[in-house]
């Protein structure tokens, strides 16, 4: 399991992700196939199934914010800190991985229990009731796991042939896509601390319907399917575990997401 250590840096943001509708986060590239040195801006959203707004580079709470391929040295996203906008120039596919460090969140005890429905956390709704802990505030700590898959032109562009385990601490990865009867079929596998995590709630949402989610749950091997239509794609995931190693905190969260396009 994760090894939690204590926190050394938290910050208070004034406007919670925690709010209905308006806790996901994930990358925007301004393309996810580009010409083999292109400059590439890329944005950090937060919102709700590709709608949100862009947020500002907060740089010292960011561990990782760079393009990874398994046989290349990583490239930065460059950006100076507040400024909406980061570049890179890639010179081969790979994936854009953004991990931050923790932030703080406090929650009074009715918006933790609503917001806990909402995700499907049904189980940490349960501990906190044997736990007597219904009538006091949710507190957490919580970091961000984003990827986008970024195809280069005239190159692979099957972005499951293109994702890979980049070694954050929750991850959804693309693991094949299978084209049969007009259809794409794509087999995701999802990671906490590098092992295969069962019954967590993956959402896949497209850009053209983001209305119409799809609601999925690992296997035990961690595995989804979902048929997947050309268009821009976002799937997302949370785990809670509990924590007593955290000052203040007897919860941390993982949001996880991965931005990539299915091509004609």
């Amino acid at each position: 399991m994760h090894t939690l250590r204590a926190v050394t840096l938290i910050l208070t943001i004034a406007a919670t992700p925690f709010s209905a509708n308006a806790h996901e986060l994930w990358l925007k590239p301004a393309l996810y196939l580009v010409n083999q040195g292109e400059l590439l801006k890329v944005g950090i959203e937060v919102g709700h199934r590709f709608e949100g707004e862009t947020l500002a580079r907060n740089s010292p709470m960011i561990s990782r914010y760079e393009l990874v391929s398994p046989d290349q040295d990583p490239t930065p996203v460059t950006g100076a800190h507040m400024t909406k906008e980061g570049y890179l120039r890639p010179t081969h596919p790979g994936v854009i991985v953004y991990h931050t460090k923790r932030y703080r969140s406090n929650l009074p005890p009715e918006k933790f229990t609503s917001y806990l429905r909402e995700e499907g956390k049904h189980d940490v709704e349960r501990i906190r009731e044997e736990r007597g802990e219904t009538e006091i505030d949710g507190r957490e700590v919580y970091s961000r796991c984003a990827k986008s898959v970024i195809m280069l032109r005239g190159g692979v562009n099957n972005p499951a042939k293109i994702d890979h385990d980049t070694g954050l601490p929750l991850e959804i990865i693309l693991k094949r896509m299978e084209t049969g009867d007009g259809q794409h079929t794509m087999y995701v596998l999802v990671e906490f601390d590098n092992e295969p995590i069962q019954g967590l709630r993956v959402v896949a949402a497209r850009r053209s319907n983001p209305d119409n989610s799809i609601y999925l749950e690992t296997d035990e091997q961690g595995m989804i399917q979902f048929a997947c239509q050309p268009d821009e794609w976002m799937l997302t995931a949370l785990h809670i575990q509990r924590t007593d190693s955290v000052e203040d905190a007897e919860w941390e969260s993982f949001f996880a997401s991965s931005t990539f396009a299915v091509l004609d």
